[in-house]
């Protein structure tokens, strides 16, 4: 996927950004920590337990759309209407499994994959075409570094087929 993302920074323009690694790719269902919290070993237990036994389908990511978010300065494709609907059912899913062991997260807002930062170079929100399409096969229990761009994986699990 890195040259189609060469490709759409190219076309806006925008050359001197901050990429993010193809490796912090995702696209975020739920906040259930701040920043500074640790859990504790018997939450990350339940935790763990709760994701292994959810059954939910794998989603196709269809992106149609690109634009930034200002306050951020992260520049993000969108999801088209069918994918914020599975993202969402994905989420409602994780939400009450964890709820069920105690874990209230906050729902990411709108769907979508950063690929780059760049404060001085806005993207009004734009059609993407050709559209971007991926299979999300996993989830994952992710701590997010605030401010380095990196994400620690704890632990994923499969989605189904």
């Amino acid at each position: 996927m890195a040259p189609v993302i060469d490709r759409i920074a190219a076309s806006h323009g925008i050359g001197s950004a901050r990429r993010l690694e193809s490796l912090n790719w995702h696209v975020s269902l739920l906040a259930i920590a701040r920043f500074d919290e640790v859990f504790p070993q018997l939450r990350l237990d339940a935790i763990e337990q709760v994701c292994g036994s959810l059954a939910s389908p794998g989603i196709t990511v269809n992106h149609d759309r690109l634009m930034s978010f200002p306050a951020s300065g992260a520049c993000a494709l969108l999801c088209t209407s069918d994918t914020d609907a599975a993202v969402r059912r994905l989420y409602a899913t994780l939400a009450v499994a964890l709820n069920r062991v105690g874990v209230r997260g906050k729902r990411s807002g709108q769907p979508h994959l950063t690929i780059f930062y760049d404060r001085t170079h806005a993207v009004a929100q734009t059609p993407l075409s050709p559209a971007l399409i991926w299979r999300a096969a996993d989830f994952s229990l992710v701590v997010s570094h605030r401010g380095s761009g990196y994400h620690q994986v704890l632990r994923s699990w499969p989605l189904g087929q």
